[in-house]
């Protein structure tokens, strides 16, 4: 396993991210409610598929698009079509996929300058 703080294992977890969505929405009946995340996860596909490769850029509205994600993931338990160990399940990969994401961009952030 890699080090927790690298832009490649936070791209790692959120590929995994987006095949647990796909999986969850075949288990969850194919509904309406539930297809209405699989845009989220091909978002999350192509970001981790851009982390893995190092871009560093990417890093920071990944980390606030994480951020926000756990909300919206635990808001819609009880609301959503997918089952709520589902939910939990992709909430705990955002958040873990966010620390790492935070301890790699805060690590290796540029020295301040003053002139």
């Amino acid at each position: 396993m890699s080090n927790f703080a690298t832009l490649g294992f936070a791209g790692r977890l959120l590929i995994v991210l987006a095949a647990l969505q796909v999986i969850a929405v075949v288990f969850a009946g194919l509904s309406a409610a539930a297809l209405e995340t699989l845009p989220w996860g091909l978002l999350a596909a192509v970001t981790g598929l851009g982390l893995t490769r190092g871009w560093r850029w990417l890093g920071w509205p990944a980390l606030a698009g994480c951020i926000v994600g756990v909300g919206a993931v635990l808001g819609g338990v009880g609301a959503s079509a997918l089952p709520a160990s589902a939910l939990y399940a992709l909430a705990a990969l955002l958040a873990v996929a966010a620390l790492s994401l935070f301890a790699t961009l805060w690590r290796d952030r540029p020295a301040a300058r003053f002139s």
